[in-house]
């Protein structure tokens, strides 16, 4: 039996810090939607901490015994795949 857990982090919206849609995210308790200075700062934790960023195939292939994974794999969710958040992110990512 495999013990080896991976955290799958979901974000539903990754907005720039200035956007509207953040502050009313936040006044209904928006679960998934983060600051791209968040966001940011979320990535350079799991790089520096020396986390995989594996596909959800790779899981599947490693549950199945096809594969193998990292002992720090984690998968990134972008639900909905909205417009804004790939922005953001490949914004973020490319500094």
């Amino acid at each position: 039996m495999r013990r080896q857990r991976v955290p799958i982090l979901v974000y539903h919206h990754v907005y720039g810090d200035d956007e509207p849609e953040l502050l009313q995210a936040a006044d209904r308790s928006g679960a998934g939607v983060v600051a791209q200075s968040q966001f940011f700062r979320q990535m350079r934790y799991i790089a520096d901490d020396g986390w995989r960023v594996v596909s959800t195939t790779q899981v599947v292939e490693w549950v199945t015994g096809d594969g193998s994974l990292s002992e720090k794999a984690l998968v990134l969710h972008f639900d909905n795949g909205w417009l804004d958040t790939f922005t953001v992110t490949f914004r973020s990512c490319s500094d």
